[in-house]
């Protein structure tokens, strides 16, 4: 029915044997964890395991090698998007220990630049400008879509990505994708930054942060967590962000649910449910 569910995933693997994961989204890879660690399972048939998709939190990764553990030595993720063809920044190894958010450097043949609104190219680090690809791998354009091709690349063939990040030395930083990004006031609200802070609670399963309308600020910033205790309330989870985010990043909106999150077959995130209040009714129920 196109939702993603662990113990078919599981199921999968135990029957086929599966040697290798690409594309583990996350929370698709969390929900594949708890379901294993729940039934004492060890899933040693796989040897590789690739994340991708959003940040990886250094606990999941920990959790990922312990599951999976004939993956500890090939596990990484990385960042890439269709349009690019696929794995254009990769993380694995010494430097996943050292800077495990950070999906990585750019992969053989692989070029990224980060520049700013007007184009201009960005060297600093630790300057958020729109991530630039180029590459052989990258698309020559929309299929009959000639507006949107023009669009999406440069007349020297950069691809225009929509995400923005930051570098620091060779490896880069992903903040959000440019449609996420919230515009509350003259703050720029990066909703990634949040959730993370926000799944590192014990009590949350996943979050989702967007954006809704504010008749002064533009935007205001909402939360939508997922969690199995229904005694959590927004005061402990404002508390919580408020440790480490200044105060206009923290959500003054907020919604507890004790379902899962939309996501599709891949267990990506559908942001667009959540934004749409007419769809908001598409949350996957359990099992």
């Amino acid at each position: 029915d196109g939702r993603f569910l662990a113990d078919r995933v599981i199921q999968l693997i135990q029957k086929f044997s599966v040697t290798s994961w690409g594309g583990a989204v996350p929370t698709a890879l969390k929900r594949v964890l708890d379901e294993a660690e729940l039934n004492s399972l060890i899933l040693d048939s796989v040897l590789v395991v690739g994340g991708g998709g959003a940040p990886m939190p250094p606990e999941l990764i920990e959790r990922t090698k312990k599951a999976f553990p004939n993956s500890e030595y090939s596990f990484g993720y990385g960042y890439g998007l269709t349009e690019s063809g696929a794995i254009t920044i990769i993380n694995w190894g010494e430097n996943l220990k050292a800077e495990p958010s950070s999906p990585g450097q750019p992969m053989p043949s692989i070029k990224i630049e980060l520049r700013d609104e007007e184009g201009g190219l960005i060297t600093a680090d630790s300057v958020e400008g729109e991530i630039y690809v180029q590459s052989p791998s990258v698309m020559l354009g929309y299929y009959n879509n000639p507006e949107a091709s023009a669009a999406a690349l440069t007349n020297d063939r950069w691809l225009r990505t929509g995400d923005w990040g930051y570098k620091k030395g060779l490896l880069y930083f992903i903040s959000s994708r440019r449609t996420d990004l919230i515009l509350r006031g003259a703050e720029n609200v990066y909703p990634q930054e949040i959730e993370l802070i926000l799944d590192s609670h014990k009590d949350v399963e996943e979050s989702a942060v967007i954006g809704i309308p504010h008749d002064d600020l533009g935007q205001e910033v909402m939360a939508i967590v997922s969690t199995k205790n229904s005694q959590l309330s927004d005061i402990e989870l404002s508390a919580w962000v408020s440790k480490d985010l200044a105060d206009f990043k923290v959500p003054s909106k907020w919604k507890m649910i004790n379902t899962p999150l939309p996501r599709n077959a891949s267990g990506k995130l559908m942001k667009h449910v959540l934004i749409d209040t007419s769809k908001n009714t598409m949350v996957e129920e359990d099992e």
